[in-house]
């Protein structure tokens, strides 16, 4: 069982090739084996999990398909909207100005993750259409999206403990 060569995978069978391919090469299963094949199991494992990793989430995803298609995001080439960046640094400093509201907290969450999940569709799109360009620019929008997701997240998680 492959999975096809395109942005929209389904993440379910990802996750069931993924769980079949690692029962099948899992270094334990290796154990009496000579050397050669216990070293040969753990890089096949090594290698299916960075490929699951890497195909699990879209930005991730979507940055390695530009990479197969020759097409890589160069991040010291790439140009970004100023009104983006300027929109991007906002949201930054609304999350830490209000930190300690969870509610506010939630409602920037929220509207980050609507505007993750649009750029994801416009990605899908883009790799649909063989527009590298659009598939470029949201990727790149995309990792800008994450990275607040993950500040929210830090907040989040600072909260707890």
């Amino acid at each position: 069982m492959a999975l096809p060569h395109s942005f929209d995978i389904d993440i379910n069978n990802l996750t069931k090739l993924y769980k079949d391919l690692q029962w099948k090469l899992h270094p334990d299963k290796f154990s009496q084996k000579s050397k050669e094949e216990q070293t040969h199991a753990a890089i096949q494992s090594s290698f299916i999990n960075k490929a699951y990793f890497t195909l699990l989430k879209p930005l991730s995803r979507g940055l390695y398909l530009l990479e197969l298609q020759g097409n890589p995001v160069d991040e010291k080439n790439t140009s970004v909207d100023p009104e983006f960046l300027m929109e991007i640094m906002e949201i930054n400093e609304d999350v830490i100005e209000v930190a300690s509201k969870s509610v506010v907290l939630t409602e920037i969450e929220n509207v980050n993750r609507s505007k993750m999940d649009a750029c994801i569709k416009l990605i899908s799109k883009a790799f649909k259409e063989d527009d590298i360009l659009v598939a470029k620019e949201q990727l790149v929008k995309l990792k800008y999206y994450s990275k607040v997701d993950d500040t929210i997240k830090d907040v989040h998680r600072s909260k707890m403990g």
